[in-house]
């Protein structure tokens, strides 16, 4: 189930599609999840638990097997066996907004539509006076991806209403949007834990050292890469990194167990 620590794919760069938003945040369903992780239950013990309705215990049978479909394919999928142990601490911890967080990072990195769609159309308006969000501007995005992403026109308009909905109910409860019908711009929590964790997850992608700081993942919190580690550099040793201000870059120098050499970025 887990790849090595390198070279990892984590990001979906597949075409668009209308499964992976379905089943939302998945918030108390995943910090109960991994906290059975972290009880030592073994993956297909835990599935089996969450499927009999002992670990979750909401809805049918079914809506738990939709529900352990999604956190697999977010949370276990081709992830390094660091992220499970980082997202297992973090669904333990007292600050909720450690899993908050890391959840959100997955939940738009695990959905190509979720991540152009916070970095493209969120993020490029996050100081714009006034702005907000509906339905119809999801509805904008997808006629504007058409030509990009051809599958698009063969969805229907109910479909498309649906996963409109969906995605921007979803960046909600992440704390990334706020408002009712119309939403609002509202910049998620980032944690120095999950700043760090995002760095390792970009030096384990194979990202050049020079293009961390440009990397459009730190816009899914709606900064810029130079803010969230500069945010992060109070706190970087508890992570065992080491981060240093010059006056046009950061000097990262990496944990060794990252193999990855010191780096101006």
């Amino acid at each position: 189930m887990h790849v090595h620590d390198f070279r990892v794919e984590i990001r979906d760069l597949g075409p668009y599609s209308t499964r992976y938003t379905k089943q939302g945040a998945l918030l108390q369903a995943s910090r109960r999840i991994l906290q059975a992780f972290s009880a030592g239950a073994t993956t297909q013990e835990i599935r089996e638990g969450v499927l009999a309705g002992k670990i979750l215990h909401q809805g049918s049978w079914n809506t738990r097997r939709h529900i352990w479909s999604a956190f697999q394919y977010r949370f276990l999928t081709g992830t390094p066996t660091w992220v499970l142990n980082e997202l297992v601490i973090a669904a333990t911890s007292q600050d909720q907004s450690r899993l908050t967080s890391l959840s959100y990072l997955y939940f738009c990195l695990r959905d190509r539509l979720t991540f152009d769609f916070v970095t493209k159309a969120i993020w490029p308006n996050t100081n714009t006076v006034n702005f907000s969000l509906d339905r119809n501007d999801v509805l904008t995005f997808l006629d504007t991806a058409t030509e990009q992403q051809p599958q698009v026109r063969r969805w229907t308009m109910s479909t498309r209403s649906k996963l409109g909905s969906m995605l921007l109910s979803g960046l909600r409860e992440f704390g990334a949007l706020e408002g009712a019908n119309k939403k609002r711009i509202s910049v998620p929590p980032l944690p120095s834990s999950t700043a760090a964790h995002l760095l390792r997850l970009l030096v384990s992608m194979g990202l050049p050292p020079s293009d961390i700081v440009d990397a459009p993942e730190w816009h899914l919190f709606l900064r810029t890469g130079n803010v969230a580690l500069e945010s992060l550099r109070p706190d970087a040793s508890l992570f065992g990194i080491k981060l240093t201000r010059s006056e046009n870059a950061f000097m990262v120098e990496l944990p060794p167990e990252w193999s990855a050499p010191r780096a101006d970025v």
